[in-house]
């Protein structure tokens, strides 16, 4: 049975791969800090900073995968100026120990880095939807670190000869992601003025963005794909390659929940990012073409998957 190492198993992406990885009958045991998961699940999990190096070094002297799937570090990129340091710190610095203790204690091993559409930043519109090729322009700490972080993930499979492969994964979302991403936010918010608890009022910021969105589900098998399948020294998009208004979203959670007669919209001033593109969509024929990859889930599932979330949590926690 093949092995494979989780960092930050605890996060959102990192118990939806968990579940993936299990399905495909491949052992897993994962990193966490702060919060751990459920082990009846059968995951062995290691408590780890990932920028301490002698703990990284543990982990992998102990169990030998034969793939690393890296997702540590933080992902909210509303704070990144508050939390600059740190954020570099975790992101390039804890990653540049992995890789060293890869090179030493896990070398044939497929390492694959998540890294982020986010890297792309101030790019011209012109240029959508955005390629591999796209020059990064990163405009703010998390944007940098991981664009930073993608050359050192090159230079050590140069250098070191890792088996190494990047993915930039655009928008995703579903079960457990955290509230203060925009699609729980808006499940969470509509789910409680269904159920009586808020009042009839959703605060959100500019609405006529568009995104190109995933379900957590195919991005987690498309790591899978990369890690087994993919190019070393290669970076992927992962993305549908068409994009959504965040408009349409809302609407649709508001008429699923019959809603959309009652609730008025409050923009929230403070929920608007400064210089926020109007559009970001990506391209996904490098990755279709290459290693055979494509989303299966219509985003509408995704969706009510997400109402149902929300909607259970909630009842769950007026008990």
């Amino acid at each position: 049975m093949s092995r494979a190492l989780i960092t930050g198993i605890s996060g959102f992406a990192g118990q939806h791969l968990a579940t993936y990885l299990q399905s495909k009958n491949i052992e897993v045991v994962g990193t966490f800090l702060n919060t751990g998961i459920n082990t009846e699940c059968g995951i062995k999990v290691y408590k780890c900073d990932i920028n301490d190096k002698q703990q990284v070094d543990y982990v992998l002297k102990d169990y030998k995968p034969d793939y690393i799937f890296h997702l540590a570090g933080p992902s909210f990129i509303a704070d990144a100026w508050e939390r600059e340091e740190d954020m570099f710190q975790t992101i390039n610095y804890g990653t540049k120990i992995l890789l060293q203790s890869a090179s030493s204690y896990a070398h044939n091993s497929s390492l694959l880095y998540v890294s982020s559409a986010d890297v792309y930043g101030d790019f011209c519109e012109l240029n959508l939807p955005l390629t591999e090729i796209t020059s990064p322009r990163p405009t703010n700490p998390y944007g940098y670190a991981k664009a930073c972080t993608e050359l050192l993930c090159l230079e050590y499979a140069k250098k070191f000869d890792l088996k190494i492969v990047i993915a930039r994964p655009f928008n995703h979302t579903g079960p457990g992601q955290k509230e203060h991403f925009f699609c729980p936010s808006m499940a969470k918010q509509i789910n409680s003025i269904s159920k009586g608890f808020s009042k009839p009022r959703v605060s959100i910021g500019n609405l006529e963005v568009e995104r190109d969105f995933l379900d957590v589900r195919d991005v987690v098998s498309a790591y899978f794909d990369l890690a087994t399948k993919g190019n070393k020294g290669q970076i992927y998009n992962i993305c549908s390659g068409k994009t959504i208004k965040l408009k349409h979203i809302l609407d649709y959670m508001l008429v699923k929940l019959k809603l959309h007669e009652e609730v008025s919209i409050d923009i929230d001033p403070a929920k608007i990012r400064k210089d926020e593109k109007a559009k970001i969509v990506g391209n996904s024929e490098k990755i279709s073409k290459e290693i055979g990859w494509a989303p299966v889930y219509e985003f509408e599932s995704t969706l009510d998957s997400l109402l149902e979330y929300w909607g259970n949590n909630l009842a769950r926690d007026s008990k």
